[in-house]
């Protein structure tokens, strides 16, 4: 297949995934009609129907709109979160329709641009979201797809019109889906075991990334952490970005003020910048610090990068505030791997010195939990307090054996372990009442853990009453 022009219609099988749906919103721009299966309402599908984008819940063939079955113009997408057996999957195979992975569909739309892409095992989307928002705010044009939804823009997508745009994308390491594309600049933010279930080993995983590297444009850029040990093409203008003096962009004197996270970059060992940013911890600076080299280095002005990060909001899911006051603090975030969990707990750790620690966990899929259990109870370890949810086992069948015990037997600080997922929100109370405020609660995991905050929300409400009363 070598473009889109031939397709009027296109299908998508996972439609309310984050990176589904951003795809989905962009063909519906350029004019296609659109539709596509979930599993579950959710404010995503929600969003699509708003824009006239049909999606059925149901997965059964003859819920397929008829015009995606007789066209023969019917372009069909599929995440590789879904199952290979799934009955409308193998429905548009067996009559031989077109059937692509999500990636390959980003790989198609990105072939006629120049492409800023964003790797690495952690930091991807809020890297991505940032570049994006610097490009947009400096009046560059820009299309971006971004693996979760912009605080700045309510959206997970950016549109230009312009043929002159720049794509900016996540380069997904998993299913070794950031293959499929060959970017202009690439951004690589770290490089960690995870997947395992897909590579095998860190090994492998290092393998995958090099070979992305092979993929960057001849000519192009490589903006590269300095701990990442993929070895990029000799051809490539490379430049690295981290703590150490060293790099053409390096951070330090890092401090928090009036809950903003402050500090001194330097590129080029030369000229030293001021930056502020409304989220966060070592890892986002580390990420604005990316972000900043990407739009230095294709001419954004200092000053107008600064004031966009300033200006960026963050995003869902990523250390989200969703209440503060004197007795509680509740955040939000997506950390499901013991790096991210720990990156998150430090930054609350910094962030909230004077108040005590409450983690709630749900673990992500059941061969994470085996191969990480020893480094997540670690990493929980940062808390005060932990509570952990059952396992959220998306797309696996459960493994004998593994479970949510398996963390908690290394976590070193009080660790509650929810039975059910429908005790959660009473394994909460049970823990709080017994923890004195001032506290921090921080939400973490990938799953559906999200569905509970606005009862954890009403609970601390609740407690601070009483509190108050008392």
């Amino acid at each position: 297949m070598n473009n889109l022009e031939q397709y009027t219609h296109v299908y998508f099988i996972g439609i309310g995934g984050i990176g589904m749906s951003a795809l989905a919103q962009w063909c519906r721009s350029q004019g296609m009609q659109v539709a596509g299966y979930d599993r579950n309402a959710s404010a995503i599908t929600r969003m699509l129907e708003e824009k006239g984008i049909f999606v059925t819940y149901e997965e059964g063939c003859e819920h397929i709109p008829l015009d995606f079955i007789h066209s023969d113009k019917v372009l069909v997408v599929y995440t590789p979160a879904v199952s290979q057996e799934h009955p409308q999957l193998c429905y548009f195979r067996e009559n031989g329709f077109e059937v692509i992975k999500r990636a390959a569909l980003l790989g198609l739309i990105s072939r006629t641009h120049r492409l800023i892409a964003v790797a690495g095992t952690h930091g991807k989307t809020t890297t991505t979201a940032m570049i994006a928002h610097i490009l947009q705010q400096a009046g560059v044009p820009v299309t971006a797809f971004v693996g979760g939804i912009m605080r700045n823009y309510r959206n997970n997508l950016l549109l230009s019109s312009s043929p002159e745009a720049w794509i900016v994308a996540e380069a997904d390491e998993y299913d070794r889906s950031f293959l499929h594309l060959h970017p202009t600049i690439a951004v690589v933010t770290n490089i960690e075991a995870d997947h395992l279930d897909i590579y095998g080993s860190e090994a492998a995983i290092v393998d995958s990334f090099e070979a992305f590297l092979g993929n960057i444009q001849s000519g192009g850029m490589l903006i590269a952490h300095e701990e990442v040990r993929a070895v990029p093409p000799a051809s490539l203008h490379t430049w690295r970005y981290g703590k150490h003096p060293g790099c053409s962009y390096s951070i330090k004197e890092l401090r928090y003020e009036n809950e903003q996270l402050c500090f001194t970059l330097m590129v080029a060992k030369e000229n030293s910048y001021a930056l502020r940013l409304q989220v966060p911890g070592l890892h986002n600076a580390l990420n604005a610090t990316a972000a900043f080299a990407v739009a230095h280095r294709i001419g954004i002005a200092p000053s107008c990068i600064i004031d966009a990060l300033a200006s960026f909001q963050g995003v869902k899911r990523r250390s989200e505030v969703w209440y503060r006051s004197a007795h509680y603090v509740l955040v939000d975030d997506y950390a499901h791997h013991p790096t991210e969990i720990e990156s998150t707990l430090q930054a609350m750790r910094r962030l909230y010195p004077q108040r005590q620690l409450v983690a709630v966990f749900q673990p992500h899929l059941y061969t994470r939990t085996r191969d990480f259990a020893a480094a997540f109870g670690k990493a929980l370890g940062l808390a005060d307090r932990v509570l952990l949810t059952p396992i959220y086992p998306a797309r696996e069948a459960p493994i004998e054996g593994v479970d949510s015990a398996l963390i908690a037997h290394h976590c070193p600080v009080p660790t509650l372990i929810a039975p059910t997922a429908d005790a959660i929100e009473t394994s909460l109370e049970q823990l709080l009442r017994s923890a004195a405020p001032p506290l921090t609660v921080v939400v973490m995991g990938a799953g559906n853990i999200e569905q509970h905050l606005p009862i954890f929300l009403n609970l601390l409400k609740t407690l601070e009453h009483e509190q108050t009363q008392a």
